[in-house]
């Protein structure tokens, strides 16, 4: 199906509009990535766009010369949000690079062939959609770049990546479907995948479980601690948060989740967590693997079920 907020790609068309895509930056050329710099670009895209509707809108994307391909994910919510609003968004100034990007990525209409099978093209999946997504997944992670695992810790690998889509069909309580999509960086040796809502956000749901105020970054934080959970009643299903950590602490590499105006990351052991500079119209969460790595063989504990945030 169509996706009715996909961005077009434009050259000098006059628009009611124009807003440029900036991370803040002075230099004449940025790079777009998974860290706090990449998302505040985004949230402050999504701010400027929150004030119209029905209007023509062109985005200046001239000062971006590198998208990293799995946050395309992120940023089709953007678009996907301001196509609630009944407006229709083009994009203007893209670099060949940066144009190739977002075309193998399927952000804008003009589709085109990744012949080096790199990319995980966006795809958007109702959350009743459960299968559909499990065979997307397996279907371009379970890949040769693959970390080298035991069959035990793949299983339990790809069942915390199927609990996360669970938990954003269970919480994000959005009209919007869940995005996903992925890259594979030969040179940096990583292989990432984004999993996006476009829901209410952590933050609510764990300060109506508290019973207390935390800021965004905190509510993301308390969520990601084994065994915290918002679950009520008897629904399965979970982030599988502590599995996910342990297999990044392992294998040196990143989990990304950004929610409403905060951003947790955790780097290899090291966490950390920021605030935004504008609310994100959802929560993000994205694994970045090192495909070198080699984990080791060891007994694996399966995800408790009732480990939701």
């Amino acid at each position: 199906m169509p996706n009715p907020g996909r961005a077009d790609e434009t050259r000098g068309l006059a628009g009611d509009v124009t807003l440029r895509f900036s991370c803040s930056a002075p230099q004449a050329s940025v790079e777009v990535k998974a860290n706090t710099a990449g998302f505040n670009a985004m949230a402050c895209l999504h701010r400027d766009l929150s004030g119209f509707h029905d209007a023509n809108i062109i985005v200046e994307f001239s000062k971006v010369a590198w998208f990293d391909g799995h946050l395309t994910a992120a940023l089709d919510l953007v678009f996907r949000q301001a196509a609630c609003r009944r407006n229709v968004v083009r994009l203007s100034g893209l670099r060949p690079r940066l144009r190739d990007t977002f075309c193998k990525n399927h952000l804008i209409s003009k589709r085109k062939f990744d012949r080096h099978n790199t990319v995980m093209p966006i795809r958007a999946f109702e959350v009743d959609q459960a299968l559909a997504f499990s065979g997307y997944a397996k279907r371009h992670l379970d890949r040769p770049e693959m970390p080298n695992m035991t069959a035990a810790l793949r299983r339990c690998f790809f069942e915390s990546i199927d609990e996360i889509f669970a938990n954003a069909a269970l919480h994000a309580r959005a009209s919007l479907p869940v995005i996903v999509g992925g890259q594979y960086f030969p040179r940096r040796q990583v292989l990432a995948f984004a999993i996006v809502d476009g829901g209410e956000g952590m933050q609510r749901a764990v300060c109506a479980k508290l019973h207390r105020a935390l800021s965004p970054a905190e509510a993301i934080a308390w969520a990601m601690e084994p065994y915290n959970t918002t679950r009520q009643g008897d629904v399965p299903g979970g982030l599988g948060s502590k599995v996910l950590r342990e297999f990044i602490e392992e294998n040196g590499g990143r989990i990304t989740v950004v929610s409403a105006g905060g951003l947790w990351q955790q780097h290899g052991a090291l966490v950390s967590r920021r605030h935004l500079a504008a609310p994100y119209p959802g929560t993000a969460v994205l694994l970045e693997m090192k495909t070198i790595a080699a984990l080791p063989h060891r007994p694996v504990e399966i995800p408790d079920p009732n480990n939701i945030w």
